[in-house]
This record gives structure tokens, sequence and C-alpha cells, in this order.
């Protein structure tokens, strides 16, 4: 590295974690193993899949996936909010 140069290193992403919830708002088209599934509105627990968000209804203990795009999407268009 040439001298004077600084060089930030990276931050990792940040671990889900069980106490970090999703509330959805309106119900959500979703996929449920090889279905598409319509995920009604609740409070879901958010699981960390690797390459998708995983999330469990609290109640019912059922479980769909969101791609990350999709995710960012309907966070970004007020459909999901995230709490701790």
């Amino acid at each position: 590295m040439p001298r004077g140069s600084k060089k930030t290193p990276a931050k990792p992403a940040p671990k889900l974690t069980k106490a970090q919830h999703a509330m959805i708002k309106d119900a959500l088209p979703a996929h449920a193993g090889e279905e598409t599934v319509m995920a009604p509105r609740g409070d879901y627990e958010i699981e960390d899949c690797g390459h998708c968000v995983g999330l469990c209804h609290c109640a019912t203990k059922n479980r769909f996936t969101l791609s990350f795009d999709a995710f960012l999407q309907h966070l970004s268009e007020g459909r999901i909010a995230v709490a701790r």
C-alpha cells in the first residue's frame, strides 16, 4: 500500500438474532417450499437463511422465505417494518 493512503477495513455484516422481528402490514406473496403463498399480516421472527430472508410467524410457527431483494422492496414500500 502506498505511503499515506488509508484503507478502512470492511465491517462484517450484522448477524440476525431471534430478537429481531418483522411486522408484516399487508399480505405478501412468499415462497413456502416450492409453492407461492400469501403470507398473512402479523409478527414474524427473522431468520438468517444466507441467500434469502426467512420469516417465522410467531403465533402459528408457519415459515416462508423472501428473496433479499423482495424483502428490501417491501421494507422500502412500507409493507414490512423491522423491530428488535
